[in-house]
C-alpha cells in the first residue's frame, strides 16, 4: 500500500475512534444530566402531589360551604313555613272567638267543623312548605356529593397523568446514559 491508502485508513480510522469517543461521551452526559434532574423530578413529584391536596381540599370546602348554605335555606324556609302556619293559626283562634262570642254560644259544630278544615288546610301549607324544603336541601345534597367527587376523582387522574410523565423522565445515571 501506498503511504496515501495508510493515510487515509489512519484518517477513517481516527474518525471512527474519536466518533465513538463523542458519542460515549454524550451518553455519559446524558446520564450526568439523569443525576441531576433527580432532585428536579422529586420535586415535580412533590409539587404534584401539593397542587392534588390542593384541589381535593378546595373541593372538600366548596363541599362544605354548598352543604352549609343548603342547611340554612332549608332551615329559613322552614322558620318562615312556622311562623306563617303560627301567625295563621292565631288569626284562626281569634275568628272563632270572635264568631263563638257574638253567637253567645259556647260551641257550634258549624265552627268546629269550619275551624277544623281552616286547621287543616294551616297544617297542610305547613307540611308542604316543609317537605319543599326538606327536598330541595336533600337534592342539593346529592348535587354537591356528585360535584365534590367529580372533582376529586378529577384531580386524582390528573396527578396520575403528572406522576406517569414525571415516571418517565429518566432520574438515574444508566437511565440517561441509554436514553
Amino acid at each position: 500500500m501506498s503511504i496515501i491508502g495508510l493515510t487515509w485508513a489512519g484518517v477513517a480510522t481516527a474518525a471512527a475512534v474519536g466518533s465513538a469517543a463523542v458519542s460515549i461521551w454524550g451518553k455519559y452526559m446524558g446520564g450526568k444530566d439523569a443525576q441531576a434532574n433527580a432532585g428536579k423530578i422529586e420535586e415535580a413529584k412533590t409539587a404534584a402531589g401539593d397542587y392534588k391536596d390542593a384541589k381535593v381540599g378546595s373541593a372538600q370546602t366548596t363541599y362544605g360551604i354548598t352543604t352549609d348554605t343548603l342547611n340554612v335555606a332549608a332551615d329559613t324556609s322552614i322558620d318562615k313555613g312556622n311562623r306563617t302556619a303560627s301567625s295563621n293559626l292565631t288569626d284562626l283562634v281569634s275568628s272563632v272567638n270572635k264568631v263563638t262570642g257574638k253567637s253567645n254560644m259556647a260551641t257550634n259544630t258549624t265552627i268546629d267543623k269550619i275551624q277544623a278544615d281552616k286547621g287543616g288546610d294551616i297544617y297542610s301549607a305547613y307540611n308542604a312548605t316543609t317537605d319543599a324544603a326538606v327536598q330541595s336541601r336533600d337534592l342539593g345534597f346529592r348535587t354537591a356529593d356528585v360535584t365534590r367527587e367529580t372533582s376529586i376523582a378529577s384531580a386524582e387522574l390528573d396527578y396520575a397523568d403528572r406522576m406517569a410523565a414525571l415516571e418517565q423522565e429518566p432520574d438515574e445515571f444508566w437511565e440517561g446514559f441509554y436514553s
